[in-house]
């Protein structure tokens, strides 16, 4: 569940581009029925929180790329799944190897690093609008939090279900941002017409018993929820 509160600001939108613009070659039909190439730009990153090295890339063209900063050349890894470009990425605070996705495909998805799947482990979706922004709970290993160019924004708890959002809020406006307080049960959404929408989460990922968990008992929560076949892949 998610309790509702809102706070006014006076700005306007605060989403601006991320754009390390490394990426593939993309194959663009020309309007005489050629191929031109072109370079596919980079829209979000995000920086291994092992490997300050290491850094994943979302392209406008779907792709996923795993990238060194000793490599300005060439990226080291594609993960394929996405059918839209990718807004945002964040690797998990508790299990360093997995990190999430969203995309205007209308998903989100979550990744592991390990092993030579390249694909996703999971898919979610709840909307047939783009997914803005996505964000991994602090204080509970299993959640995360989703918001939607139409205005909703979802909390998916792993440990209850991978088909639906353990909770579902509608703001009425478009969403552009969300993120987690670091203490409380705390989410806020940011929207385009510059609101911020304040909630607090009520239910098991926002409970005390799971917030009191070690980093370590956290980990193990999250790596239990991902499927038998997809640990061995990745293990």
């Amino acid at each position: 569940m998610l309790e509702r509160g809102r706070a006014d600001d006076d700005g306007g939108d605060k989403k601006g581009g991320e754009g390390a613009r490394t990426a593939s070659l993309v194959e663009v039909p020309s309007a005489e029925g050629g191929i031109i190439s072109r370079r596919a730009a980079g829209l979000t990153v995000d920086f291994s929180p092992v490997d300050p090295s290491i850094y994943i890339c979302g392209t406008e063209d779907g792709s996923i790329l795993k990238c060194s900063i000793s490599y300005s050349e060439q990226h080291l890894e594609v993960y394929s799944g996405h059918r839209g470009p990718v807004y945002r990425l964040a690797y998990s605070p508790f299990a360093p190897h997995l990190f999430l996705s969203c995309s205007a495909d209308w998903t989100a998805k979550v990744w592991s690093t390990d092993g030579d799947k390249r694909e996703p482990l999971h898919s979610f979706q709840s909307t047939m609008h783009q997914v803005n922004d996505i964000a991994w709970s602090p204080l509970s290993a299993t959640a995360f939090a989703a918001v939607t160019a139409d205005g909703r924004i979802d909390l998916w708890d792993l440990e209850s279900s991978t088909l639906d959002p353990a909770a579902t809020a509608h703001c009425g406006t478009p969403l552009s941002s969300v993120a987690f307080a670091r203490v409380d049960p705390v989410v806020v959404a940011g929207s385009k017409d510059g609101q911020v929408h304040v909630f607090r989460m009520h239910g098991p990922a926002a409970s005390a018993r799971v917030r009191a968990l070690s980093a370590e008992e956290q980990s193990e929560r999250l790596l239990a929820t991902i499927a038998p076949s997809s640990l061995a892949e990745i293990g």
